[in-house]
């Protein structure tokens, strides 16, 4: 499961620590994941801010449907 997210710079470190200590924990702890990955992308480079990409492991396609089903409405909120 991947996610690409533009970040302005004015909330850049405000949003990279809740995403660090609160938002990937939270996705984590669903049990649908096992593990994570967060990149910032390079090139290109965006016009304004900055551009990150997520990627979450599952196991199977099961556990993704499942956070898909039960979580990502109150984890993407």
């Amino acid at each position: 499961y991947s996610v690409t997210i533009n970040v302005d710079e004015d909330i850049h470190d405000e949003w990279l620590d809740w995403m660090s200590t609160e938002h990937i924990p939270d996705v984590i702890a669903t049990r649908c994941f096992s593990d994570y990955r967060m990149y910032r992308v390079l090139s290109p480079e965006a016009e304004e801010g900055e551009t990150y990409v997520i990627q979450y492991h599952c196991d199977t396609v099961e556990e993704y449907e499942r956070y898909q089903i039960e979580h990502a409405a109150i984890l993407q909120g």
